[in-house]
């Protein structure tokens, strides 16, 4: 049998960062945009309502503040997830709505729905 002897020169990018989320993993930079609290519920409830209005929203997400609302809103925004149409009415009516780049997560999201439905137990 013959053995080889691999010479590895460790680099920055093979040395373990201070923190988890600064790993250049896909999987790492999807949960810094969807991860926390609140983001998947915001964009769950926003698929299902197709378009919905921010008192909508802070209805369905019971225990949210407004704003802890407003951030999550501006950052999903901001990462291209969801989209602000402001109809410059008064009184002021703003409306959210999965982008496309959004939309293409609903798939992963209902998998994981059913995930959870089969591998974990019920609370209540």
């Amino acid at each position: 049998m013959e053995h080889h002897v691999v010479n590895h020169t460790t680099t920055q990018a093979d040395t373990p960062s201070a923190s988890p989320y600064e790993a250049p993993c896909p999987l790492v930079r999807a949960l810094k945009v969807i991860g926390g609290k609140w983001k998947l519920p915001i964009i769950w409830h926003t698929a299902r309502a197709g378009s919905i209005r921010y008192n909508a929203l802070l209805r369905m997400l019971v225990g949210i503040s407004p704003m802890m609302l407003t951030q999550c809103l501006k950052e999903l925004a901001q990462a291209g997830v969801i989209t602000r149409r402001d109809y410059e009415e008064n009184p002021p009516r703003v409306e959210y709505s999965l982008t496309p780049c959004g939309a293409a997560l609903l798939p992963t999201l209902e998998g994981l729905a059913r995930w959870g439905e089969e591998h974990t137990p019920e609370q209540g």
